[in-house]
């Protein structure tokens, strides 16, 4: 139920229907997540959900906390809904010269803007660097949780102007 109130409100969102259904694999706890064998690599500990592009498929766990995993069920669709867009919903389709790689910090910050309002945890992030870090990184230094926080902040610049 979740995922179809998700569903709709990133199609709206971005004017987009799924070609295909996207699956999604639920694991009982973190520790059966990273053993997963649906992606070819171990997930580290702060993982929390993984949308594989070969076949366009969500994976994730449930550690028991409904509202993280509402959050992360939408992140992941968020992803989906992109490779379908951006990549026809498969890796195999990245291979055309046509395709242009989106930018880690657009695709996650997208998916964070869209399954979750500006909070004071993305403001904290932000306002610690702008004071702490001397000056605000540029596009291309918005990586690992950076590309999170620093991609949600951007989309939400864009989205109120």
């Amino acid at each position: 139920k979740e995922s179809l109130k998700s569903y709709d409100i990133i199609s709206n969102a971005i004017g987009w229907k799924l070609k295909n259904r996207i699956p999604i694999i639920v694991y009982n706890s973190h520790n059966d997540f990273q053993q997963t064998n649906v992606i070819d690599m171990f997930m580290p500990e702060g993982v929390g959900g993984v949308t594989e592009l070969y076949k366009n498929r969500v994976v994730i766990p449930f550690d028991g906390n409904n509202q993280q995993f509402k959050h992360v069920i939408h992140h992941e669709l968020v992803h989906a809904f992109i490779n379908d867009y951006i990549y026809k919903g498969s890796i195999q389709n990245m291979q055309n010269n046509d395709v242009v790689l989106i930018p880690l910090w657009m695709n996650e910050g997208l998916a964070e803007y869209l399954s979750t309002k500006w909070n004071s945890n993305s403001e904290m992030w932000i306002r610690d660097i702008t004071l702490n870090g001397g000056n605000l990184p540029n596009f291309n230094q918005l990586n690992g949780y950076l590309a999170y926080r620093g991609g949600h902040s951007v989309w939400n610049f864009i989205t109120i102007f």
